[in-house]
């Protein structure tokens, strides 16, 4: 079958049309490859986005922007095309300074001038370069020699399960404690960071998020975002039957309940469906008796019992003589 695809185009490229279509082509291509090169040696203008690199930054000098990043100067060049085809290919996307070429001030400041600025960026790019816009026209970015304060980290969350689901347990974090680099000492100004406020509504399955901590101004932390995990599982009915127990009967006397057990029924996470019960009682309190029946009143329930219920609420009662 290919032999035949072969043996038709073959007849196609020896016909009349044929010959006709390829001569078409070859001049197209020698036109495209003409207009191509023509255009290499006009000047177009191109925007770049530069990251600075700081070559030869010294090991005892910590920077204190967002993530340690230098900023990313922007500007728009004008240069014959083939010297941005060049750029392209050589991918020097980078802004490179030299540590050198800042002037570093007392106040841990390494600053470069509109004019210093300029200049480097004409030096990479050349002297046929135009440099038509640039932003930001100078550079400023804060420092430390000072060695980091570790300080922990407080969680700041608005966070609210599904209906029949439960945030189950502690939330987990990747780091409880931070680093903290500071222009000036910290001494006992910091006892804490707080991270952005963790946003979650109406969740219903174990939910993985990150955070950015909060610092103060010329300040760093190390990591500057935490990974959060909130444990969530849906809940299950679960029921139990527990004793009453009588409270405050007058002395030498002794209460007897109808019933003596109730049904106790509550909501648990689905990992403790069956586990040992909690033990909980249903108090019946003499002072709180009405007529014949007093109003049951719960012990204390933990926290991933929800929505506990009794079952009758009341019970009636004899007093025996001991």
């Amino acid at each position: 079958m290919i032999r035949d695809i072969q043996q038709k185009i073959k007849r196609q490229l020896n016909s009349r049309n044929g010959r006709n279509s390829l001569t078409f082509l070859v001049f197209l291509a020698i036109s495209t490859l003409f207009w191509f090169l023509m255009s290499l040696n006009d000047e177009i203008q191109r925007d770049y986005e530069l990251p600075v690199i700081i070559d030869g930054l010294p090991a005892d000098i910590t920077l204190l922007s967002a993530h340690g990043e230098t900023p990313v100067v922007s500007i728009s060049v004008r240069d014959k095309g083939a010297n941005h085809l060049s750029r392209q290919f050589l991918k020097r996307k980078n802004l490179h300074i030299g540590f050198n070429d800042f002037n570093n001030s007392d106040n841990c400041r390494l600053t470069l001038s509109e004019t210093q600025l300029n200049n480097i960026i004409r030096q990479q790019f050349g002297g046929t370069a135009t440099v038509i816009t640039q932003s930001p026209d100078s550079l400023s970015v804060s420092y430390t020699t000072l060695p980091p304060v570790k300080v922990p980290v407080i969680i700041k969350s608005n966070i609210v399960a599904k209906p029949q689901y439960t945030i189950n347990g502690p939330i987990q974090t990747s780091a409880d404690s931070v680093l903290i680099f500071s222009a000036t000492p910290l001494s006992n100004r910091i006892k804490a960071v707080f991270t952005d406020i963790v946003n979650l509504d109406g969740i219903s399955d174990t939910t993985h998020t990150r955070a950015s901590i909060n610092v103060p101004a010329d300040c760093r932390a190390v990591p500057d975002t935490i990974d959060i995990i909130v444990p969530v599982e849906p809940l299950v009915s679960r029921t139990f039957t527990i004793p009453v127990e009588p409270l405050n009967t007058p002395d030498n006397t002794m209460m007897i309940t109808f019933p003596t057990q109730v049904s106790f029924s509550c909501l648990v996470p689905m990992s403790l469906f069956n586990t040992a019960g909690y033990p909980v009682k249903a108090y019946a309190d003499y002072d709180k008796r009405t007529g014949n029946t007093i109003r049951l009143e719960l012990s204390l329930i933990p926290d991933n019992y929800i929505n506990g219920t009794i079952s009758p609420t009341s019970v009636e009662y004899i007093l025996e003589t001991e």
